[in-house]
């Protein structure tokens, strides 16, 4: 699943997700795009009404590594048991 509704360009986050992983090898039918959220709130909230219709218990959330406490916090609030797999930042300027 790839979640995302805001928008860049006329594109939805979870549609570009969605094309990048397709481009790793994923087969498209494997992926759920959910596109109503616009916050971290809201991705946990929609998320797990998706996980739960497809009956699962757990899942992998992969974010940024500086976002991933915050999101892991909104998947336990929304009722899903969340293992959290940091995507590396790139290290920041000191300028």
């Amino acid at each position: 699943r790839v979640s995302g509704g805001r928008r860049w360009a006329g594109v939805a986050e979870a549609e570009v997700l969605a094309q990048e992983l397709i481009a790793l090898g994923v087969e498209p039918g494997a992926i759920v795009p959910e596109l109503c959220s616009l916050s971290t709130r809201e991705n946990a909230h929609y998320s797990a009404g998706i996980l739960r219709a497809r009956g699962a218990q757990r899942a992998a959330i992969v974010t940024c590594d500086w976002h991933l406490a915050r999101a892991r916090v909104s998947f336990r609030a929304a009722g899903v048991d969340a293992l959290g797999l940091p995507a590396i930042s790139p290290p920041q300027s000191r300028r």
